[in-house]
């Protein structure tokens, strides 16, 4: 199970293509942190969806958002040692991720876990109403 934040920068990524920096800025806002706990924590999160396996991640055109290199073997070390630098720019190649089927199904988990008690509170209130 993830947390509810990690669900939602996932959630992001199925619109194709996303630049890190609006997963960042989503993040951001949402959990109300300071920039500098806000990167420390943002990269966490996005470290572990990376090493699941929930999320592609590349060095991509500013403008395009297409890979500018087929080697990605050291982005995640880059994005470990040096997260804040890849999303503060955008005039220069930028980090992107996209959502991978694994991510998506996990999304549809969380929505269904998520939904589960409110249906069945619908079913109970429907049954006590009729008379």
């Amino acid at each position: 199970m993830y947390q509810p934040i990690s669900t939602e920068i996932l959630f992001i990524g199925m619109e194709n293509e996303t630049p890190i920096y609006e997963a960042y800025n989503t993040f951001k806002k949402r959990e109300e942190l300071d920039s500098k706990t806000a990167v420390h924590e943002f990269c966490s999160i996005f470290l572990r969806l990376l090493e699941d396996g929930l999320i592609e991640m590349w060095l991509g055109d500013p403008y395009t958002l297409k890979p500018v290199s087929s080697d990605n073997r050291d982005l995640k070390a880059l994005l470990a040692i040096e997260c804040r630098s890849f999303f503060a720019d955008i005039s220069v190649n930028v980090l992107v991720y996209e959502t991978t089927d694994i991510g998506a199904a996990v999304v549809k988990q969380e929505w269904r876990r998520q939904l589960a008690p409110q249906k069945a509170f619908d079913k109970n209130n429907q049954d006590c109403s009729t008379p």
